[in-house]
């Protein structure tokens, strides 16, 4: 085999491993990553597939995670999937994390799980999708909860 066989031969295997992989990470829509995730950050939780099921029913009728754009979108749906690989193989894990936070942290809000002063052990039920420029004021984490 010679230099420029050689040179082709592993720009096929690159491009053929590209496209590959970007159907690998096309084949999951965002709000399919988006329940994955969500369920896998909280397992240690107590918590039904109802509340889960009813969560994202919400999440996808009033696009409350829309705010991200699609090319977030895309990036939090790559790192989820690709994300067994190990954080130093793709950049901006932190940026990850970040949204991986928001999205959780949208979930817990949208529960009774700090209403019940964070107890594990308590099922989690939820309360209705998270919206603070639509809910009424409060506070989860007042004193009137943590006795």
């Amino acid at each position: 085999m010679n230099r420029r066989t050689f040179i082709k031969t592993v720009a096929g295997v690159g491009a053929g491993a590209a496209i590959a992989g970007t159907g690998y990470v096309a084949s999951t829509g965002f709000y399919d990553v988006v329940d994955r995730m969500v369920r896998k950050e909280l397992a240690y939780l107590p918590i039904s597939d109802k509340v889960f099921d009813t969560f994202m029913r919400d999440v996808r009728q009033q696009r409350a995670i829309s705010h991200l754009g699609k090319e977030k979108e895309w990036f939090v749906r790559l790192h989820f999937r690709l994300g067994a690989l190990g954080s130093s193989i793709l950049p901006y894990r932190y940026k990850y994390e970040q949204y991986k936070s928001q999205i959780v942290g949208t979930f817990l809000l949208s529960t009774d799980f700090f209403y019940t002063g964070m107890d594990e052990t308590k099922p989690v039920r939820y309360k209705g999708l998270y919206q603070p420029y639509n809910n009424a004021c409060s506070n989860p984490f007042s004193s009137l909860y943590y006795a």
